[in-house]
């Protein structure tokens, strides 16, 4: 991870001045995530053996697809990589791409809840770096799911959804912010740091998630302030 250059270095941190715009930023961006993150018709909840079923599906397809794509994976070596016989699989799953389905639906069900959580369990405005922390350790929980969304055989058009969840808010707290940049430029805005966000995550992952999420989210919010420049 040392390429990654994310220890501290002597660069000052984020100004209290621009703390505190980042702050009144994001709190548009948080109000946005409580309502855009509400999901109704979440499913309920499997029993122990079901979800530990499922688990073992899971576990089993994403490290299958480290190596090759779905559709070179068939159900016979995903039952024998899980340690489950064929009959368990077809009643869960009618196929490999129902599988996948479901996984990526619970994969970003599970996103929207931390956004979620973080917009409505905090006792005054998040910062930027709570929000860089609630990802990764999003990340970190369903790290067998994202080192594949990550890898050269990850779902592109899933991953683009993922960065999606938070668009519409981001982009409608930084128009009220920053009124005089088009809307053009703030999806440029939004693009330019969900994409150098994604790169930085990728080398995350492939470094066995070291340095500490808090040094990698610090050095976010350094960077993503600096970036705003852009927009005033």
């Amino acid at each position: 991870m040392k390429n990654l250059s994310l220890e501290p270095s002597g660069n000052p941190p984020v100004s209290q001045a621009n703390a505190k715009e980042n702050k009144r930023d994001t709190a548009g961006i948080y109000a946005g995530f409580s309502s855009v993150c509400r999901d109704p018709a979440a499913p309920k909840k499997l029993d122990q053996r079901v979800r530990m079923t499922r688990k073992l599906f899971r576990q089993a397809l994403t490290d299958l697809l480290r190596e090759k794509p779905l559709q070179s994976i068939t159900v016979k070596e995903l039952c024998a990589t899980a340690g489950v016989n064929r009959g368990t699989f077809y009643t869960h799953y009618t196929d490999l791409y129902n599988l996948m389905e479901q996984m990526e639906e619970e994969v970003y069900r599970e996103l929207q809840e931390a956004l979620q959580l973080l917009a409505e369990g905090s006792p005054e405005c998040p910062t930027p770096f709570s929000l860089y922390m609630a990802v990764m350790g999003f990340i970190r929980k369903n790290s067998d799911m994202c080192a594949f969304l990550l890898s050269e055989h990850g779902d592109r058009t899933f991953l683009s959804k993922l960065f999606d969840v938070g668009r519409e808010a981001c982009i409608a707290a930084y128009a009220e912010r920053f009124p005089q940049i088009s809307l053009e430029d703030l999806n440029l805005f939004y693009d330019f740091v969900s994409s150098g966000c994604l790169g930085v995550f990728r080398k995350w992952i492939a470094g066995g998630m070291v340095p500490s999420e808090t040094i990698v989210a610090q050095s976010l919010e350094r960077i993503i302030a600096g970036a705003q420049e852009f927009l005033r």
